[in-house]
């Protein structure tokens, strides 16, 4: 195998695993086995698929522990344009979910066992399983996510096929962001059943369709990640959690942004429950992480 043979594989699989915080590793250690060992194409491709295996699963083992009673709905897109599906993934974050992306249908069921989702929305046309397929095995596993077809194709023949196959909706591409957005939420809806909106702890509500904490006759509008991390904090009270599992639950594995942006946003929060005048903080627990409760009298 020649030098550019490898440097082109090597570019391949750097791309693939752009922006998860554990690539470079992984990264350096094929470059190393690869001087070491001399291996030969052949070997270097077998080595590549392991190696997008080990990083699939390294980056949705944590995932594990993610609780049912969130109200942060998680989605799962399996898209093989690359630019569309980081386009719905900006999409749906800036409407308070939180959203995993991959680009194979191979890739979209080592997530889907491995992580709880909401919803699942599924290109037909992708790398190694195509979308209808990917739907059966899921539909084998008597699993009730709520599913959506996503394809360029538009003919009624495929509609029906992703519909008998067991999708819960269909949209043909090009399509409005608005419809889309709505549909995943009627998908959701459905699937949860509509609840309450309104979450009060001590003194202090938090309105999920407004994003609006308030306290007496005083509101604020939250951001997008405010609003995510008060709604877990409030609907689990005096539950311990710890930085990781908030930088998973909000930011998701494949966020860039360090540890350190928990602690800035939790500091956002807690200004704005001391100027609501909130009888309820996020206090610090010295080696575990953060919790919410009521301030002692």
């Amino acid at each position: 195998m020649t030098p550019n043979e490898f440097r082109k594989i090597f570019c391949i699989e750097a791309l693939s695993i752009a922006g998860r915080p554990i690539a470079a590793t992984f990264l350096l250690a094929a470059v190393a086995v690869w001087y070491m060992l001399k291996m030969s194409y052949l070997e270097v491709e077998v080595f590549a698929a392991v190696f997008r295996y080990i990083l699939t699963k390294c980056v949705i083992i944590n995932k594990k522990q993610v609780g049912k009673g969130d109200v942060v709905m998680r989605i799962l897109i399996a898209e093989d344009e690359v630019e569309l599906a980081r386009g719905l993934k900006f999409l749906l974050e800036k409407h308070k979910f939180t959203v995993d992306i991959v680009h194979d249908g191979g890739d979209a069921l080592d997530y889907f066992h491995n992580v709880e989702y909401d919803a699942v929305v599924l290109d037909i046309m992708m790398p190694k399983l195509n979308g209808l397929k990917v739907l059966g095995h899921i539909r084998k596993e008597k699993s009730n996510v709520p599913v959506m077809m996503l394809t360029a194709k538009a003919e009624i023949e495929d509609r029906v096929a992703g519909l008998l196959a067991g999708a819960d909706d269909y949209l043909s591409k090009p399509f409005s962001t608005r419809e889309f957005i709505a549909r995943v939420k009627a998908l959701v809806r459905r699937n949860l059943g509509y609840t309450g909106n309104v979450i009060s702890v001590g003194n202090t509500e938090l309105d999920c369709n407004r994003y609006e904490l308030t306290c007496g006759v005083q509101a604020l509008r939250l951001n997008n990640k405010e609003y995510q991390l008060l709604d877990l904090f409030m609907r689990h009270p005096c539950f311990v959690f710890s930085t990781e599992h908030l930088m998973d639950k909000v930011w998701g594995q494949d966020s860039d942004a360090g540890v350190d942006v928990v602690w800035t946003y939790i500091g956002y929060i807690r200004r704005k429950l001391k100027s609501l005048g909130a009888d309820i903080e996020i206090r610090t627990v010295r080696g575990a992480g953060y919790s919410l409760e009521e301030k002692k009298c």
